[in-house]
């Protein structure tokens, strides 16, 4: 045998195994195509019906009463359940009474959201003096730049903004002096700022109080006297873990809402909870959420480009007479802005 011959028998398995994996490849790649298109079709029905059925009835029933409900109930809010609702109903091969129910749910359910999300009021009639105004903001660290979070803050023409998430940069006092000269900021750690907007009269703003439950939420109460009136605004972190049962969380901020009372007094903060949450029932007993109270737009805050979570929230005590409140989207933070109008109610309740 030449030479050329026996070269050409050596590369002939190469060439033969060669064709064996691409074959091979080309199976498995269709075999694994199919299956998921298999998958796209009724298994992924099913997995939208289950997700449906099981998000709608914690949310009607035990929302987060308990840990094993509580992550069901914060990763489904009302537009996933409409989502996966209405696909069931769009693909469901079934009788057209099951599917006609189905979308009646879904109206009924769409309906409820609707009215829960969205207010319109009327402006009020007279002006109330000595109207406050509070912003609300979850900054995202500044992330997106604290030259557009000092720029949009100031745009909103607030007395008082309670800043959520400042970043380690934001708590440096002498950063928002050259950002923000207007405002005087009062850094309280935690990553949590007040601002108070410049006056001829000077306001002031003193920590008096601290408080945390490690890895759970963060607190700080402030006491400011403000054109000789009294208030304090407890301002408030609750971590954003879904798995966590915020139970303590809002059990100590009840107690703290409670203690410190005898004065007028706002909530303001980051509850990483909805509204809706069978926990913010212990508030509800002592104070008044702003926007379910004079609230006006569309309520949710996060994430800003596709609001279906309302995260942050302003609660006031019975001292605090709340006048408008309203949403805002800027595009330098994840978070909608809450802005919120009040008054303070003398002894004699005017």
């Amino acid at each position: 045998m030449s030479q050329t011959d026996a070269a050409n028998s050596e590369e002939k398995p190469k060439k033969s195994r060669w064709r064996t994996l691409r074959v091979f490849v080309l199976n498995t790649g269709g075999a694994v195509g199919r299956r998921i298109k298999q998958w796209s079709g009724k298994q992924f029905v099913y997995v939208a019906a289950a997700l449906w059925v099981m998000g709608t009835s914690v949310r009607f029933s035990v929302r987060d009463s308990f840990t094993l409900t509580s992550p069901i109930f914060y990763a489904t809010p009302v537009p996933c359940l409409l989502a996966a609702g209405i696909f069931v109903a769009y693909r469901w091969q079934t009788r057209r009474f099951l599917r006609a129910t189905l979308f009646t749910i879904l109206v009924v359910q769409a309906a409820l959201w609707l009215h829960s999300t969205f207010s319109f009021l009327e402006e009020p009639d007279l002006e109330v003096t000595n109207t406050k105004r509070i912003l609300l903001w979850n900054t995202y660290h500044g992330e997106l730049g604290y030259q557009r979070v000092a720029r949009d803050i100031a745009s909103s023409n607030c007395d008082f903004a309670a800043i959520i998430e400042t970043g380690e940069t934001g708590q440096d006092i002498d950063h928002w002096k050259r950002l923000l000269p207007e405002y005087e900021a009062i850094t309280v750690g935690a990553t949590m700022a007040l601002f108070v907007k410049s006056k001829g009269e000077r306001v002031q703003a003193e920590l008096i109080h601290q408080d945390s439950i490690s890895g759970v939420c963060r607190y700080r109460v402030l006491e400011i006297h403000d054109s000789g009136q009294l208030w304090r605004l407890l301002m408030i972190d609750i971590q954003s873990n879904p798995l966590m049962f915020r139970r303590p969380a809002f059990k100590r901020l009840a107690e703290l809402a409670e203690q410190y009372s005898d004065a007028p007094l706002i909530i303001a903060g980051d509850f990483n909870t909805p509204v809706d949450s069978v926990h913010a029932d212990l508030l509800r007993e002592q104070m008044t959420n702003a926007w379910e109270s004079v609230g006006n737009g569309y309520r949710e805050t996060w994430p800003t480009f596709l609001p279906i979570f309302v995260l942050d929230q302003l609660w006031g005590n019975d001292k605090i007479d709340w006048q408008r409140c309203w949403c805002n989207a800027k595009w330098s933070s994840d978070h909608r802005q809450v802005i919120a109008e009040f008054s303070i109610i003398d002894r004699e309740g005017k």
